[in-house]
C-alpha cells in the first residue's frame, strides 16, 4: 500500500493528465450520446407509428372501397347474395324467399330446387338468414358501429354487406377478406421495408392500439401487425448505435488505460536511465579525479624524487586528465546537440590525417601496444595524396573516432588489440575500429545508439560507462550527411564503421 501511495504521489501529473484528457471528455461524450441516442430513438419511433398509422388509414379505406364496389368488388366472391323486397329478403342464387319480419312464417318457394346444394341451402335458412335479419334490424335502428352497412359476424365468420342506395347485399367469408387485406397490405408497407400482417382480435380489444399492431378503424376485429425486416444489416446505425456507441467508448478508454500505462513506462524508464547516468558519470569523474589527487599528493609531499618515477607519475596525471577532458567535451556536446545548439565548422577534411592523430594521441597515452593503425596501400595512398576529402568538423570527427577506439579499449579482453583502419569505397569515405571483445547481440545492436542505453553484455562486465557515447556519434554523423554501421557477434567482438560522403576538394 505504501507503494502505492508513492507511485500516485509520483505519477500524479500524469494521472491528472488522463482523467482530463481520457476519462472527462469519455463521460462527457457518452452522456451526450446517449441523451441524443435516446432523442433520436423516441423521434425514429413516433415516426415509423405515424407511417405504420398511415398504411393502416389506407387499408381500412381500401377495404371500405373493395366491399362496396359492385360488381368487380368483394361481393364477386360471396358465399351467397341476397335482395330485400319489401318485407321479404331472397336468394336468387338459391330460389329462397324468406320473409324479413321473424315473426312471420317461412314462405319458401322453389324454382328449379333440385339444383341446389342442401347443405348450403340449410346454411342460408339457418345460419345467414337470422343474421341478415339482425343485421337489417340494428341497421335500420342504427345500432351498427358508426352506421356502416356491413357487419361482422364472429361465430359463423362471416361478414354481411347491404350495398349503400341499393336494395342487393351479399355474405363474405372473413378468410376471404383477411386475404385480400394481406395482399392490400403488403403493396402498401413493401416501399417502407415492413412485413405486414391482419388477424382477427378476441373480444374486448376493439379500438385499441399496441406496440404490436393497429386496429383498423371501421373493422375492430382485425388487426393490421407491421414489422421491420428480420435480417437487418450489420450496418444499419440506427439500430445499432448503442452497441457502435458502446464499442467506441470502450475503444477510447482502452487507448488511454494503454497510454497512460506507456506514459507512466517510459516515465519510470527515464527517471531510472537518467538516475544510472548520474551514477555513471559520477562513476567516470571520479576514478580519474581520485588517481589525479593521489599522484599530486605524494608529488607534493616530496615522497618522489627518482626521476623516472616523477616521468611515471606525471605521464599518469596527464592521463587521467586527457580521460576527464574527453568525458567533459562528450557530455558537452551531447548536451548541445540535444538542445540544437552545436554548431559544426564544416571544412574539407582528409578522414586518414584525422584518424591518424587521434591513434596516435591514444598510442601516447596507451604506451602503443595495443592499437594497430592498419598501413593499408589505400591508406598510404589517401594519406601522402591528400585524398578522402569529407566535409566535416574536424574536432567533431575526432571526437567520434575517439569514442569508437576508447570502448574497443574499455569492452575488450586486456592486451587484445584493436584494429583501426580508413579508406574510400563506392564514394564515401570511412573510418573502422575493431576489437576482439564481448561483442554485441543482434537484437540489442539497434538500441546501443539510443541516449543512456547500455548492452546487457557490457553490465554484465560492470564495466563503467555514461551511456551516450555511440548516441553522441550518431548524431554527429547525422548532421555530417554520413552514417554509423555495425557488425558484431557475441564473444567474436565488433566492429564500428563511420561513413562520411565524399566530396571534390
Amino acid at each position: 500500500m505504501r507503494v502505492l501511495r508513492h507511485r500516485l504521489r509520483s505519477h500524479q501529473r500524469l494521472i491528472v493528465l488522463f482523467v482530463l484528457i481520457v476519462l472527462v471528455p469519455s463521460v462527457f461524450v457518452g452522456y451526450v450520446s446517449i441523451r441524443a441516442i435516446r432523442t433520436e430513438g423516441m423521434r425514429q419511433q413516433f415516426q415509423e407509428k405515424e407511417r405504420q398509422r398511415s398504411m393502416v388509414w389506407m387499408l381500412d379505406a381500401d377495404l371500405r372501397d373493395w366491399l362496396f364496389s359492385f360488381p368487380g368488388g368483394a361481393s364477386s366472391r360471396a358465399i351467397l347474395k341476397f335482395q330485400i323486397d319489401g318485407d321479404r329478403i331472397s336468394f336468387p342464387d338459391l330460389a329462397l324467399t324468406l320473409p324479413a319480419d321473424r315473426t312471420k312464417s317461412p314462405l319458401p318457394f322453389s324454382t328449379g330446387r333440385a339444383k341446389v346444394d342442401p347443405q348450403l341451402l340449410h346454411s342460408a335458412e339457418e345460419v345467414y338468414y337470422p343474421r341478415i335479419q339482425a343485421f337489417l334490424s340494428d341497421l335500420q335502428a342504427g345500432l351498427t358501429p358508426g352506421m356502416q352497412h356491413f357487419n361482422h359476424f364472429r361465430r359463423i365468420k362471416a361478414f354481411i354487406v347491404l350495398l349503400p342506395d341499393r336494395h342487393d347485399g351479399y355474405v363474405l367469408d372473413e378468410q376471404r377478406l383477411i386475404e385480400y387485406a394481406n395482399q392490400r397490405l403488403g403493396e402498401l408497407s413493401a416501399p417502407e421495408g415492413y412485413r405486414g400482417e391482419i388477424f382477427v382480435e378476441g373480444p374486448g380489444d376493439y379500438n385499441t392500439t399496441t406496440g404490436d399492431g393497429l386496429t383498423l378503424a371501421n373493422f375492430p376485429l382485425l388487426r393490421a401487425v407491421l414489422r421491420e425486416p428480420s435480417s437487418l444489416s450489420a450496418f444499419d446505425f440506427r439500430t445499432y448505435s448503442p452497441l457502435y456507441f458502446g464499442i467506441l467508448v470502450g475503444i477510447v478508454v482502452f487507448l488511454g488505460v494503454v497510454f497512460l500505462y506507456r506514459a507512466v513506462s517510459q516515465e519510470m524508464a527515464a527517471t531510472q536511465l537518467k538516475a544510472d547516468f548520474v551514477s555513471a558519470v559520477s562513476h567516470e569523474f571520479r576514478t580519474p579525479l581520485s588517481s589525479i589527487l593521489a599522484l599530486s599528493e605524494r608529488l607534493e609531499g616530496g615522497r618522489v624524487t627518482e626521476g623516472q618515477r616523477l616521468f611515471e607519475y606525471y605521464r599518469r596525471i596527464r592521463q587521467e586528465a586527457y580521460r576527464l577532458s574527453l568525458l567533459v567535451n562528450k557530455l558537452l556536446d551531447f548536451a548541445q546537440i540535444e538542445g540544437g545548439r552545436k554548431e559544426f565548422q564544416m571544412d574539407h577534411s582528409n578522414l586518414c590525417l584525422i584518424t591518424q592523430e587521434t591513434v596516435r594521441v591514444f598510442q601516447d597515452l596507451d604506451g602503443g601496444s595495443r592499437i594497430q593503425l592498419q598501413k593499408c596501400v589505400q591508406l598510404q595512398q589517401c594519406i601522402s595524396n591528400g585524398r578522402a576529402p569529407v566535409l566535416a568538423d574536424k574536432i567533431a570527427v575526432a571526437h567520434c573516432v575517439q569514442n569508437l577506439i576508447e570502448n574497443a579499449l574499455k569492452y575488450s579482453p586486456p592486451g587484445s588489440p584493436v584494429t583501426v583502419r580508413c579508406g574510400s569505397e563506392n564514394g564515401t569515405c570511412f573510418v573502422e575500429v575493431g576489437d576482439e571483445g564481448v561483442g554485441i547481440p543482434t537484437s540489442e545492436q539497434g538500441k546501443i545508439f539510443e541516449k543512456f542505453y547500455r548492452s546487457q553484455n557490457v553490465q554484465s562486465l560492470n564495466v563503467p560507462g555514461t551511456g551516450i557515447g555511440l548516441a553522441l556519434v550518431k548524431r554527429i554523423m547525422e548532421s555530417h550527411q554520413g552514417q554509423i554501421s555495425l557488425n558484431s557477434e557475441p564473444g567474436k567482438g565488433s566492429r564500428f564503421r563511420l561513413i562520411l560522403p565524399r566530396v571534390e576538394a
